[in-house]
Order: structure tokens, then sequence, then C-alpha cells
């Protein structure tokens, strides 16, 4: 849970930006903030400044108006900055390729032709160490003398001096500018949007809240809080995991939390609660698909053998989204960890009910080449029949998949979002096509970012958001057609390891004999299902030692829970004829009833035989004492074993022994013990009568 509430990185400043808001007040004074020491450390030897962008304005520029380019220039350690002049230029032919733009922005050296735009801003007086000084370059459209629709590479300059040094370029950042004013040019992309709201397992198998979570992420500004909100009236299908949900119901009500080696109560968490409140009225009449339970990487549970927790997560998943958003999601559509899936997962993600699988294009590999985006639609044949595929495209989930905390990502990403987009469209301009976007699933961007991007999208010509269902009515495409599935070796080194996925198993296998205890369903036993397929949660892909400690936690867990059902008493029991009881007494320290039966073996069947008792009830926290009835046939010591039973006869825990000792004497050690007797009480009579007689005589 420490990633789930974890707070996301704010940059609310470039988003507003992004979106066309006012400039920064002072943007072209001399004001400066301070660097971190870090930053400073890192570029001291170097001497050189660092450009950041926060925002290229408007979003779809037009002929007649302006361009507006907003960013910070960072001096991070050395000698002051002065004479500073921040300019642009632009290539004077537009980009080809998404290729293209894909290595320019992974930093390629572009050979491509430059043109210099004039308009230059000046920042005035000096940039010491350690300082950001904001800026702004505010020129005409038609200074860049764009020759027609397209995406060109737009790059920002900044010279000056370096301390007394000569005039020279303090740093160079590139970004993309979409230029499609003329919108006759074009049919515009269509787009549907995967939005996940997914977070990190967050309890024990008590459902006990792990220590060091908080709310952080369900706050206003926090990271599940602002994906929230953030389509607002755009058609999105929202890709849900219910133990999300389940968690912040958790939350919202008296729980407790680990701490130590016990736990502690806490109140509920009223944020928790209105967030899952306003989530419920928001999704009440939106298409909202939901994860199985807990998001378990169902390529490695079907790699490394066991493919069944897929259908028991399916199961619980329709069972929270029912119960926490008043309806039941649809489950019938898959979305493998990060679009990746082999044939094996496919034919398990069939047989647990899905009908639509979400694939990343780099999951499959088309008939022929081809030089643009098709429509993200395919079939594909599983073990268990055909799946229809809905495409992702790889392009705008890398885009969209980058380091949002690093100074400036944030619009580097929209600008290049916007490009991407622009250049789909632009491949084939008289050929609409639909293309799905599926943001990472812990997806963490900027607070307010998300929206802004969306509100972006929504104001460009060349693009229009449809939902998911346009998509899936759309018919599979020629290029899709042939499309074979391919399973990389990233994607191999990706999955949870074999181990993580026999932790589980081995847990769920001693979870389960506890289960069948259970005199009622429900309490531990769900709470055991959702910590066991939390176990294997996507979320360890990137976090492995903490999925590691996690799945031992759970391990451990039920393995106390098993010690508290036992049989106790003594060590050695005696009969003092051939007839007798056995007393056990069996404990059970769990907060749930069980209903058990103990049933007792001698070792030597001839010597001892027993009539076991029928399955009793004992309550949460309670011992019971029952008496074996047993019959000795020769007397001495025998042993017994103690075995507990579930409802169903399958044995429960270990064997308990006990010795059983016989001291019965039979019939003619009674009558020579009657002999003795008589014999013993007539001499006492005799002695006494002539103790008397002594005296009178």
């Amino acid at each position: 849970m420490s990633a789930r509430w974890r707070r996301a990185p704010a940059v609310v400043t470039a988003i507003a930006l992004l979106v066309g808001a006012p400039a920064l007040a002072g943007a072209t004074a001399g004001a400066t903030a301070a660097v971190g020491p870090a930053d400073v450390r890192t570029a001291a030897a170097n001497q050189e400044g660092r450009l950041e962008l926060t925002s290229v304005a408007p979003v779809a520029p037009r002929p007649t108006g302006r361009i507006t380019v907003r960013g910070n220039l960072v001096n991070p350690g050395g000698d002051a900055f002065s004479d500073i002049s921040v300019g642009l230029r632009v290539s004077t032919a537009p980009l080809t390729s998404r290729g293209d733009l894909a290595a320019i922005a992974a930093g390629s050296d572009d050979r491509r032709s430059m043109r210099t735009v004039p308009g230059a801003t000046r920042i005035p007086g000096e940039v010491t160490s350690g300082r950001v000084s904001p800026w702004q370059v505010s020129v005409p459209a038609k200074a860049l003398r764009l020759p027609g629709n397209g995406v060109y590479v737009l790059e920002i300059r900044a010279t000056g001096r370096i301390g007394n040094g000569e005039l020279r370029e303090l740093s160079t950042l590139t970004t993309f500018l979409p230029f499609l004013p003329n919108a006759e040019g074009y049919s515009p992309t269509k787009l549907t949007w995967i939005w996940p709201l997914v977070g990190t397992p967050a309890r024990d198998a008590h459902g006990v809240f792990l220590p060091g979570t908080s709310n952080a992420e369900l706050l206003p500004g926090g990271r599940l809080a602002d994906l929230a909100v953030a389509p607002g009236q755009v058609p999105v299908t929202w890709m849900v995991d219910p133990e999300l949900l389940e968690s912040a119901a958790a939350l919202s009500a008296d729980h407790e939390r680990q701490e130590g080696r016990g736990t502690t109560a806490e109140e509920g968490d009223p944020a928790a609660g209105r967030w899952l409140a306003e989530l419920k009225a928001r999704l009440a009449n939106t298409p909202v698909a939901a994860l199985p339970y807990a998001d378990p990487d169902v390529v490695a549970l079907t790699r490394h053998g066991d493919p069944g927790a897929l259908e028991r997560a399916v199961a619980r998943s329709k069972e929270v989204t029912g119960a926490r958003l008043g309806r039941e999601s649809d489950t019938t559509v898959a979305w493998p960890a990060d679009g990746f899936a082999d044939a094996k997962t496919l034919g398990a993600l069939r047989r647990a009910g899905a009908k639509t699988v979400v694939l990343s294009s780099s999951a499959l590999m088309l008939a022929s080449e081809r030089t643009y985006t098709p429509t993200g639609r395919a079939r594909i044949e599983s073990d268990d029949g055909s799946l229809e595929v809905l495409v992702a495209d790889q392009g705008l989930i890398d885009t969209l998949s980058v380091d949002f905390g690093a100074p400036g990502a944030a619009a580097l990403a929209a600008q290049r979002f916007l490009a991407e987009t622009a250049l789909i469209t632009l491949e084939r301009p008289n050929a609409a096509r639909t293309i799905l976007v599926a943001p990472p699933r812990r997806w963490a961007p900027p607070a307010g970012w998300s929206a802004a991007l969306l509100d972006a999208v929504e104001r460009t010509p060349w693009v229009r958001t449809v939902g998911l269902a346009s998509l899936s009515r759309t018919r599979v495409p020629t290029e899709y057609a042939g499309a074979t599935l391919v399973y990389p070796q990233s994607a191999t080194a990706a999955e949870l390891a074999a181990a993580q996925v026999a932790r589980m198993g081995q847990a769920g296998a001693a979870a389960e004999g506890l289960v069948r205890l259970f005199a009622r369903p429900g309490g531990l036993e769900t709470t055991y299902t959702g910590a066991l397929l939390s176990s294997v949660s996507t979320a360890w892909r990137t976090n492995r030692s903490g999925g590691r400690d996690y799945a031992l936690a759970v391990s451990d867990r039920i393995s106390s829970d098993i010690d508290q059902v036992q049989v106790i008493g003594r060590d050695l029991v005696t009969l003092s004829s051939t007839r007798g009881t056995i007393p056990l007494t069996v404990s059970n320290q769990l907060d749930q009833a069980i209903r058990v039966r103990p049933v007792l073996r001698p070792r030597v069947g001839s010597r001892l035989s027993v009539t076991n008792p029928d399955l009793i009830t004992i309550g949460a926290g309670r011992k019971q004492t029952v008496r074996v009835p047993a019959e000795a046939s020769s007397n001495g010591i025998t042993q017994v074993d103690v075995q507990l039973l579930d409802a169903t006869g399958m044995p429960f825990g270990d064997t308990t022994q006990l010795r059983v000792n016989v001291t019965s004497f039979g019939k003619v050690g009674l009558i020579v013990l009657i002999a003795a007797g008589s014999v013993l009480f007539g001499t006492a009579i005799l002695r006494n009568v002539r103790r008397l007689r002594r005296p009178a005589a």
C-alpha cells in the first residue's frame, strides 16, 4: 500500500500552461528561484545550463495567431550566466514518420535542416549559481514559415556568457510542434481510452493494513483522486481493480494497522469514504471493466502452474464490484500486464470468461511491413477459441510512461503525445482510423496533467475521442488479419518469478485446509483469498523484494492461524477398568467458529478399541472437551494417534500422540483380592477379641 497511497509529483503550473493558461507573472523579468543542492553538484563540472519546457500554446496553432513557448533556464552550478537570450529554431520540413519522431525524442542526432525564428527573448541580469529563471518566447505563427500541415521539430536555444567568457550556447532543448491548420486535408483520428484505477496491495491475510501506508493518494491532488476526476465528460472506459475499491471501503471504516508485532486500532478515514462514494456516483452510467481481483500477474500464473487462481480472481472481482459500485462490472475484457501474453495465457483468459483482450501493438507481428498505424483491432486464436483483440498503440504507451518526476518531462510528454496523434492522422489523411490509448496500470502523472491532456486532445482538430464500444464494433483491418502473437524476451523478464507463484500456491494449499474447518463462509476465508491473490499482483513486477516480503508474511500469518487449532491435554491417560473414556480437549483460538471431528486411532487395535465422536462446533476463542468411549482387552500402555478431520473427512494439521495405560486386574485378580481381603479382615477380628479377653482373665 505504500506505493498505492504515494502522492504523485505536482507540476500544476506546467499543465495549466499546456492548455493556454495566462503567462507566468514576471516570466521575462529577472526573478529567479533556487535549485536543489543535488542539481548544483551534478552540473558543477561542465558549468552549462539546462532548459526546461513548461508549455507550448496554443494546442493547435493557427497561421494567423501566435505561438508562445514557456520554460525555465537552470544554472546548475558554477559561474553566473549573463547576456542571456532564448530563441526558437524550427525544421524547414515536417517529419515523415513516427519512427523519426521516436528517434528524435530518444535523443538521436538529427541532421535535418533548421530555420532560426526571429523574435528571441532576453533574460535581463544574471542567473547565478543554483538559480532558475523563467522565460517566455512568443512569436507570430507566420514567423515560423511552416509550409503546411505537419509535425515539425521545434528547438529551443539559450545563449549567453558564463562568467566573463565569450558568448556561447548554454543549452538546447528539442520538442515537437504539430501544425495542422488545414482541417479539410484530413479525416480526424478517433482515440479511445482505457482509464486505469489500480493500486498496490495494502492489507495482510487478516485484512489488517500494512505499516507505513497512508491515504495520500485518495486526498485531493493525490494520484488516485486526480485520475478519478480527470476524464470529466470525456468518454473513457474505466479499468478498475476491485481490490482498490475494497481497500478504500475498509479504510473508510474503523480498521486495524500493523504496528511492531501487534496491531493498533484506527478510526475510519473520511477521505477514503468520500473518494469511494464520489467514484461510485461518477461511474454510475459509465462503461466500467474490472480487472481480476488484486490484478494478479496472469502470465506468470499460467506459465508457472496456477491458472486456476485466475478464475478465483475473476469470481471475486464480480462480487466486489457489485458490492462497492452497486453493479457488476464487465469482466470479459482482459488486460495482461504491459499488453503482452503468450498463447497459453490467452487460453487461460478465455476459460476464465474473457471475450476480448487488450494487447500492445508490439505484441502482434503483421504479415507485411506498414508505413502507417492501422486501426487497433485484431483477432487471435487461443487454445480454447478465438479472442477479439483491442490493440493499444505502443508509441502512445511509451509517451505516457515517462518519468514525470524529471524537470520539464510533463510538458515534453504532452507535446509528444499531440505530435504522435497528429502524425497518425497525417500518415493516411483520408483514411480515418481508431486508435486505442492504454496508459500504464499504475499511472502517476502530476496532479492535473491527465485532465489537461484530455482537454488538449479534445481541442485538437486532428483527433476526436470515442468510447471503447466504437472500437469493438470496428471490423478487423486487413493489416491485422494475418497478425501473429509475439511474446518477447523482455516480456518474459518482466514476469513475476516462478518462486513467487510457488509461494502463493503453498500458502493457498495450507489456507484451504483451514478454511474447510470454518463453520460459516466469509471472515478469514475472504481475507485469505484477497491476500493470496495480492501476493502475485502485477504491482510486484517493479518491486520484487517487496513482493517476496509480502508473500512470506501472508504465508507466516496463515501458518500461525493453523497453529491456533490444536488438541491439548495430557500425554498419558489411565483406564482403571476394561471400559472407560479418553478425554480430549480441542482448542480454537481463531476469531471464527470451526467444525471439526477428533479421531483416535490406536496403533494396536487388538488391545484397545474406541468409538470416535461426530463433528463438533467450537466457537471463536473457545475450547471444548470430548470424551471418547474406549474398551481395552488387555493391560498395559497403548500408543494412540489423534487426528482432527474437517466436515469432508480430510485431515487437518499434524497428528498428535497420546498413551493410554490400562490397569484393569480381570476376574482372577478380583477373586484373589476378595480372598486376601477376607483373610485380612478375619485376622483383624481375631486379634481384637484376644485383646479384650486379656484384662478379664
